[in-house]
C-alpha cells in the first residue's frame, strides 16, 4: 500500500510540471511604428530576426501601401548572413539571405539578428500604411541534406505620414474589438478601418467637451463626417469640420447631421442618450 502510495505521488507530480511549448522564431521591425512628418521625408527601420532553433538561410516579404509610403532602399547587415538578394517594387520588399561555411549553407545558432535597415520615405502626407510580412520563410541546414523549414511568427509594424491634423477622425487603431489592444495612435478613421482593425476615436472637444466621463467607443466603421468621403449631400464639402452639416466627426449623416450614433459596441445606452442629447442641442445654438 505504501508503495502505491509513493508512485501515485510520483505520477501526480510530473502531471503538475507544466509543459511549455518551444517559442517561434520572429520576423519584426525596430521601431514597430514609425513616422516622418513632412512629404519627402525619410526614416530608417530595422529588420530583425529571432531564432529559437538554429536556421541557415531565410526570406521576408514586406508589402505597404505605395505611394503614402516607398521603401526606397534596403541595406543588408551581412555579419551573420552574408549572402543576401534584395528585390524591390513599387509597395513591396522582397530579400532573401543565407550563411554559408565553406561550400554549402550552414546554420547560425540561436540568437537576435540583425537583418539590415530599410529607408521609408514619405510620399504623401497625413497617411498611414501598415507594413507587412508576407509569404516570409525561415530554413535549417541538416548535414549535406536539402534544407527544412522552420515555423515561425511575424509581428508587422506601420507608418504615418505627414503631421496628425485637428479633427475627430483621429483615433487609436486597435487590433481588438474592444479596442484593448492598441496598434498605433492617431490614425484616421478611414485607414483603420480599411486595415481591418477597430477604431477608438479621440476624446475631442467638439463631440465630448461638456460630457463628464465620456463613454468610449470601439467602432467598426467610420460614421459619414468621418469617412474621408463626400456623402448624400454631395456639397464637395468632405467631413468635420469642413461639412457645416457636421456638428462634430462622429455624426452619422453628412446630409442631416444630428447626434454620433455610430455602430458602438462598448457604448451604453445611457451614453448614447445624454451624447446625443448634448450635440443636437449644441446644432441648435
Amino acid at each position: 500500500m505504501k508503495k502505491r502510495m509513493i508512485g501515485l505521488l510520483a505520477l501526480l507530480m510530473i502531471f503538475a510540471i507544466p509543459i511549455t511549448s518551444a517559442a517561434d522564431s520572429e520576423y519584426y521591425f525596430v521601431p514597430e511604428v514609425s513616422s516622418v512628418a513632412t512629404s519627402g521625408e525619410t526614416v530608417e527601420v530595422e529588420l530583425w530576426l529571432d531564432i529559437v532553433a538554429p536556421a541557415a538561410s531565410g526570406a521576408a516579404r514586406i508589402n505597404y501601401t505605395y505611394c503614402c509610403a516607398n521603401i526606397t532602399s534596403y541595406t543588408p547587415n551581412t555579419t551573420f548572413f552574408e549572402d543576401v538578394g534584395v528585390v524591390r517594387l513599387d509597395g513591396q520588399l522582397n530579400i532573401g539571405f543565407t550563411h554559408w561555411e565553406g561550400a554549402l549553407p550552414a546554420n547560425q545558432p540561436v540568437g537576435s539578428y540583425h537583418l539590415g535597415n530599410l529607408t521609408i520615405k514619405c510620399c504623401s502626407g497625413d497617411c498611414m500604411t501598415d507594413l507587412l510580412f508576407v509569404d516570409c520563410e525561415l530554413f535549417d541546414w541538416s548535414g549535406y541534406g536539402p534544407a527544412g523549414p522552420l515555423p515561425f511568427v511575424t509581428t508587422d509594424g506601420t507608418f504615418t505620414c505627414g503631421e496628425p491634423v485637428e479633427s475627430e477622425c483621429l483615433g487609436t487603431c486597435c487590433n481588438d474589438s474592444e479596442c484593448t489592444d492598441p496598434f498605433a495612435e492617431n490614425v484616421p478613421c478611414k485607414d483603420c478601418i480599411e486595415a481591418g482593425r477597430y477604431w477608438h476615436p479621440n476624446k475631442d472637444t467638439a463631440c465630448f467637451n461638456d460630457v463628464e466621463n465620456p463613454p468610449d467607443l470601439c467602432l467598426t466603421s467610420c460614421p459619414e463626417c468621418c469617412d474621408g468621403v463626400d456623402n448624400a449631400d454631395t456639397d464637395t464639402d468632405v467631413d468635420y469640420p469642413a461639412d457645416k452639416q457636421c456638428p462634430c466627426g462622429l455624426s452619422p449623416s453628412e446630409d442631416t447631421g444630428g447626434p454620433p450614433i455610430p455602430e458602438l459596441p462598448t457604448l451604453a445606452l445611457a451614453g448614447i442618450g445624454i451624447l446625443g442629447a448634448i450635440l443636437l442641442a449644441r446644432k441648435r445654438e
